[in-house]
């Protein structure tokens, strides 16, 4: 949480817990909109199949495995895209991040969303093969707080995916202080105080007067 700094008159940067309610909202609203995508998504791969038969039966075996390999590239790529242009929105919109609309770099986005939402919900996976048969109370009762903590993984992973494919500004000066580094924000002026680890040449902070994500970078 933002604290006053007597000292310089700014604010800490904003912490995890701060952005908790943000994290959630951002993290539910990805997993009902593309709940619903995937439900297109599904149609269209079903509208696929449908081509598929009747070119198999008339072309052959060959042309028909060709057809469905080239089907399935354009459906993953669809599918891709749909996601990357999803949280691309929720990411303008909770954190004022800024992502390039382009095909490529959605589909790029999409698929670092993917892949780390599988990687995060792994152990959500080996749970549910464990609980396989098991009264369905207790898998009412461990419901809730899984859809609490994945919101929250979603929305943080979402907010991590969107800074690395979006386009995040440069404070505008950067000064040392006592208390760490004094940092304006490039888009409403007011400053904002942070700390860097001794490894670290620059980091991404949010504005605690504006919300935006800008980076700091270590004065040299």
């Amino acid at each position: 949480m933002s604290n006053d700094i007597p000292s310089t008159g700014a604010m800490t940067e904003r912490g995890f817990f701060a952005d908790l309610p943000k994290y959630f909202l951002h993290g539910i609203l990805y997993a009902i909109v593309t709940a619903v995508a995937g439900s297109v998504v599904s149609a269209i791969g079903a509208g696929f199949s449908m081509i598929l038969v009747p070119v198999s039966a008339a072309a052959g075996d060959i042309v028909g495995w060709i057809l469905a390999i080239i089907l399935l590239v354009l459906l993953l790529g669809f599918s891709l895209l749909v996601v990357g242009v999803i949280n691309a929105y929720l990411s303008a919109t909770f954190w004022k991040v800024s992502s390039p609309m382009n095909w490529k770099s959605l589909i790029g986005h999409g698929g670092a969303l993917v892949l780390l939402l599988f990687l995060f919900g792994t152990p959500a996976m080996l749970l549910d093969f464990f609980l396989f048969g098991v009264d369905p109370m207790i898998l009412i009762l461990i419901l809730l707080p899984r859809v609490v903590i994945y919101s929250l993984i979603y929305g943080y992973t979402g907010r991590f995916v969107a800074l690395g494919f979006g386009e995040v500004p440069v404070a505008i000066s950067v000064t040392n202080v006592p208390a760490g580094l004094l940092s304006t924000c490039p888009n409403c002026d007011v400053e904002t105080l942070c700390k860097l680890a001794e490894d670290e040449e620059s980091k991404v902070i949010t504005c605690t007067n504006c919300g935006l994500p800008f980076e700091v970078l270590r004065p040299t």
